[in-house]
């Protein structure tokens, strides 16, 4: 019996792993796939390599294709039995918030509308829901075909009514009746024997707003509402405020639902179903492995379970034919998923996963409010009874993570695999401290460009100045450390997306320099992996290091996440991360296989100062040039790395060694890293001696102790 089949995985899927040469679950995987398949949310902790992404994407495999083979699947249909079907709105914006009785929408955005559609509409006769604003900000309401625009009058099918006292249809704000506010109480009526729209305020009912267009007289009109940092209360019925109403009918009241529409109107989106799981990765690189492994755990299932990856970078309209044509398991970013949400090309009705994997790295981008949306949004929107949520990462001890997963997970099972702030045994740490004032540096000769945080050839004060050479010296021991330690690959890690692409081209002008051409066979050959290069060339240098073809890997912490090149032997941080789970995201990926691996880190004795972007670019392109501090409203701050080396030493109980002044281990430690210099070259020469002398050398010992033991008897002999 295999190992995994006592997890109870299909036999299908046994076989697919097999073939992936895995005998045994890792420890993490036997823990969590029972968990999965048992049902649960759970949030699972465990280190970087240690099989967690599998340890999610096997079961949900299953889960899908068991989910199939049973016909459990729902679309957007619903029987009338079903709770979810009497859902009072059919489609609204994610980030707009509705309480439990569906009475009360918010939108907390102050500067992005947000709406929603109710999901009974009418097609003939007299109709009327009213509104009542809560709070201050600005709202729309009116009425909308099912194709509308979610955004109320800004397209041919949307006829709205907004806070500023203007009517609107195609984006065109006509003044009419009068602005309105918190407080207020707006009804709208929609007459089809009359084929007209017309709005009220407080019971004093305004003239004609639109005609009903000849064109869509014979489609069904929903009430719409949306809203900006405002928060509205809406009676769709059945009882009106106002008495002076009753000729006109509460659209509850009507018989045409969303449900039940003819099957002239928008047959495929009615009939389209949306995926059964979402993961949400942290980086494109990452969601690309979830794909893979998802694609080898359906090998041999029929029918195969379909996933597509939405990633940025990529063109959407592929992302929506994917989704069009039917999937079981949606993974991407963050973003890309938002924007198909938005324009409804990704369904989610249908959802039974949501999976955060690397859940941690959503909270360092303050993501958090975005994922609460989204799950907001799937709960409103699921009718399946329930979606399972499943948080993996390599650090989750920390109040963040914990705070999220009490807001959308429900008695989650905590699989700890590794404690707090573990780093692997396999790695050794190591730091060379660079003194500004040190002046064996060659800088000149260097050529080195730097980040532009500082103005060219302007220094105001002697932190700026220690600050620029420590950016300058730091470039040029990268090269010194490559060269001391032979190093014929190696990750290396800075702060910025600017960092890695001067850091790249010094490498590149020394490989000329040298006139060593630059590719394969060049000793610095280097390839950059960040946010701001194309999804397509991402993928090409990342396979280029791992094939060998180019030596060095020069990356931003979005890299971070999902790399997998197994036993690489060292890694420099050119700069330390901000937090001490970052350190172990970077650090986790040397030394694996039982492989020693080296960490270096270069850490600058006096504050660096560096780009902190908080404008609209994000620094892309080096388009932002305001170096005044965060707090004088600019984008840079002052960065303390001894600070945070003592913080991660202490956090995680480092032993780390200190390299000398001309970048070498301690005599003990250069064996274990392949080491060549003439010293060790004769240290090792000297113990390949000591061994063969010990023999001989223990034989001698013999020897003389039976040659005195001799001595003693014979001259006791002799005396007498």
């Amino acid at each position: 019996m295999s190992a995994f089949e006592e997890l109870g995985v299909l036999p299908e899927i046994i076989k697919a792993v097999e073939d992936m040469d895995w005998l045994l679950p890792t420890p993490v995987q036997a823990e969590t796939i029972p968990l999965v398949l048992g049902g649960g949310d759970a949030i699972v902790s465990a280190e970087t390599g240690s099989g967690k992404t599998g340890a999610f994407c096997l079961p949900l495999v299953q889960v899908c294709y068991e989910t199939l083979q049973g016909n459990f699947l729902q679309v957007i249909k619903q029987s009338d039995n079903n709770d979810k079907a009497k859902s009072l709105w059919f489609k609204c914006d994610y980030n707009l918030q509705i309480d439990r009785d569906q009475t009360e929408l918010e939108n907390k955005l102050p500067n992005r509308w947000q709406g929603a559609r109710a999901s009974r509409g009418a097609s003939g006769g007299r109709w009327y829901f009213e509104v009542t604003v809560l709070s201050d900000g600005l709202c729309r309401v009116g009425w909308a075909t099912e194709e509308a625009s979610l955004d109320l009058g800004t397209d041919s099918e949307g006829f709205g009514y907004g806070g500023t006292g203007k009517k609107s249809h195609k984006r065109e704000f006509v003044n009419y009746g009068e602005p309105y506010g918190e407080g207020d109480v707006i009804g709208c009526f929609i007459d089809f024997d009359e084929t007209r729209v017309f709005f009220s305020k407080n019971g004093s009912i305004f003239e004609t707003a639109f005609e009903i267009p000849s064109t869509l007289r014979n489609c069904t009109f929903y009430p719409s509402v949306c809203v900006k940092k405002c928060r509205v209360h809406v009676n769709l019925g059945p009882v009106p405020r106002n008495s002076l109403f009753d000729s006109f009918e509460m659209i509850t009241e009507s018989p045409r639902s969303i449900e039940n529409i003819g099957s002239g109107e928008s047959t495929r989106k009615k009939s389209r179903r949306g995926p059964l799981a979402l993961i949400l990765e942290p980086s494109r690189e990452l969601a690309l492995q979830v794909k893979e492994e998802i694609e080898k755990f359906s090998k041999y299932l029929t029918p195969s379970i379909r996933c597509v990856c939405l990633v940025g970078g990529e063109s959407i309209a592929k992302n929506v034919h994917a989704l069009e044509n039917g999937v079981e398991v949606v993974c991407g970013t963050l973003g890309r998923i938002q924007e198909c949400i938005e324009g409804g090309h990704l369904v989610l009705t249908n959802l039974r996963f949501l999976v955060l994997d690397e859940a941690d790295a959503f909270l360092h981008q303050n993501q958090m409010e975005s994922i609460l949306g989204m799950c907001r949004f799937i709960e409103e929107k699921n009718l399946v009874g329930g979606v399972q949520v499943l948080f993996f990462s390599a650090t989750l001890h920390t109040p963040e993570v914990h705070e999220l997963s009490e807001k959308i997970q429900q008695s989650p099972m905590v699989v700890d695999m590794k404690g707090r702030d573990y780093v692997p045994e396999e790695v050794e740490h190591s730091v060379f401290f660079v003194d500004p004032n040190q002046n064996e540096f060659d800088l000149k000769e260097s050529l080195v460009k730097t980040d532009g945080v500082h103005e060219q050839g302007i220094h105001t004060s002697l932190e700026e100045w220690s600050s620029q050479r420590i950016k300058q010296v730091k470039t040029v021991l990268v090269k010194m450390l490559i060269e001391s330690f032979s190093m014929e690959q190696a990750l290396i890690f800075v702060r910025t997306q600017l960092d890695a692409d001067n850091l790249h081209q010094y490498l590149k002008n020394i490989s000329m320099r040298n006139k060593s051409g630059y590719g394969k066979d060049d000793r610095y050959s280097s390839v950059v992996l960040h946010g701001g290069i194309s999804s397509k060339e991402r993928k090409t240098n990342l396979q280029n290091f791992k094939a060998g073809e180019a030596r060095f890997l020069i990356c931003t912490d979005v890299a971070a996440r999902g790399i997998d090149v197994r036993g690489l032997p060292y890694l420099i941080n050119v700069t330390l991360p901000d937090n001490v789970e970052t350190y172990v995201h970077r650090v986790g990926r040397v030394g694996r296989l039982e492989r020693l691996g080296l960490a270096i880190s270069l850490v600058g004795t006096k504050p660096e100062k560096v780009w902190f972007h908080r404008c609209s670019s994000r620094g892309r392109n080096n388009q932002c040039k305001n170096r005044k501090l965060l707090s004088e409203g600019g984008c840079t701050m002052w960065f303390n790395e001894m600070e945070m080396f003592n913080q991660i030493q202490k956090q995680l109980s480092l032993q780390v060694i200190t390299l000398d002044s001309s970048l070498q281990l301690p005599v003990e430690y250069r064996r274990h890293f392949g080491f060549q210099s003439k010293e060790v070259e004769a240290i090792a020469a000297v113990q390949d001696k000591v061994d063969r002398l010990k023999p001989i050398t223990r034989a001698l010992v013999e020897l003389e102790d039976e040659v005195q033991k001799n001595f003693l008897t014979l001259s006791h002999c002799f005396s007498l």
